[in-house]
């Protein structure tokens, strides 16, 4: 999946997804929120959105 830009209530969020380096475990998708209305940025870390508690 690649990243998906998205605007909610004046705010950029950036979703994208990460496979842990080694291989093993679950594709996540992280989000980053824009300190304003401007897509360009700068934008902070928000973490890890969670769509399936416990792993499913």
């Amino acid at each position: 999946m690649g990243p998906h830009l998205e605007q909610i209530d004046n705010r950029w969020y950036i979703y994208y997804s990460v496979e842990p380096r080694s291989g093993y475990g679950s594709r996540r998708t992280h989000v980053l929120e824009s300190a304003a209305n401007d897509p360009a940025g700068p934008y902070t870390y928000r973490g890890v959105l969670d769509l399936m508690p416990n792993d499913g």
